[in-house]
């Protein structure tokens, strides 16, 4: 799957599992059903699952070897999935529930830039 990433086109998943996670985010922020919630909490969930393995099949092709790349993934997947609900549990606190869901929105903008230009670049070399 990593060496033959390009033939799964990566970029139309990426923005199929950024819509899922805007439209159940957004559910979540502008609801206040307790069912529509947790419809809004699943949605968000099928979203954000293929973007592991996407993010794994970019640092797979790190121009300093795959195993440099799966490092530095794992080190910052560690450190997200530490930090994460910490901030997310502060601004909940201080501001609501509502609000410490907007982050996830407002995280997606500078990642999606990011992951665009990465395959941009993997693509013109």
């Amino acid at each position: 799957y990593l060496s033959t990433k390009h033939e799964f086109k990566l970029d139309r998943i990426w923005s199929f599992a950024v819509a899922l996670i805007s439209i159940g985010t957004l559910l979540i922020i502008f609801t206040s059903s307790p069912t529509l919630t947790i419809l809004g909490l699943i949605i968000a969930a099928i979203g954000i699952g293929p973007c592991a393995a996407i993010a794994i099949a970019n640092a797979s092709a790190c121009a300093q070897g795959s195993d440099r790349g799966i490092a530095v993934f794992v080190i910052g997947m560690g450190v997200s999935m530490g930090v994460s609900p910490w901030i997310m549990g502060l601004v909940s606190e201080a501001f609501g529930f509502a609000a410490a869901y907007a982050l996830i929105l407002i995280a997606l903008i500078p990642s999606t830039i990011f992951f665009r230009s990465i395959n941009r670049e993997q693509v013109r070399q």
